[in-house]
C-alpha cells in the first residue's frame, strides 16, 4: 500500500517542478526582454540627442564654445545660466 502513496506523491511532484521551472524560464525571459527594451530607449535617446544638439543650429554657440580652447566663454555662459536657477531654488526653499 504504501508504494502507492509514494507514487501518487511523486505524479504530484512533478507538475510542481514542472511548474517551477517553466517559471524560472519565464521570469528569465523577462529579464532578457527588457535589458533589450531597456537598450533600445538608451539607443532612442542617444539619437535624439544627438539630432537636438548637432542636427539644429539651437545649440550652435554652445557647441562652437565647447570646441573652443579658451574656458573664458564657457564660464561666462555657466554663470549666466547657471546665477538665474540657483536664484529661483533658492527662493522655492524659503
Amino acid at each position: 500500500m504504501q508504494s502507492g502513496g509514494s507514487d501518487h506523491d511523486l505524479w504530484k511532484a512533478i507538475p510542481q517542478v514542472a511548474y517551477y521551472i517553466v517559471a524560472m524560464i519565464a521570469a528569465i525571459a523577462a529579464l532578457v526582454v527588457y535589458r533589450r527594451n531597456h537598450r533600445l530607449e538608451q539607443s532612442r535617446w542617444l539619437s535624439s540627442f544627438y539630432e537636438k544638439f548637432y542636427e539644429t543650429d539651437k545649440y550652435k554657440r554652445v557647441r562652437e564654445l565647447l570646441d573652443s580652447k579658451t574656458t573664458h566663454d564657457i564660464n561666462e555662459l555657466v554663470k549666466t545660466r547657471i546665477q538665474p536657477l540657483q536664484t529661483i531654488s533658492i527662493s522655492l526653499s524659503t
